[in-house]
């Protein structure tokens, strides 16, 4: 389950990622927290 529950959480990050490649960017503020909270 918790692998699971990893893959999910992985796949939601790299579909934001893509959001951003196409056309997020003004997201920024929101974006680095957002890193900072995958990153920890």
């Amino acid at each position: 389950m918790k692998g699971a529950r990893v893959e999910s959480i992985v796949e939601s990050s790299n579909e934001y990622k893509k959001l951003l490649e196409e056309g997020w960017g003004k997201t920024y503020r929101f974006n680095s927290f957002f890193k900072k909270l995958v990153n920890s």
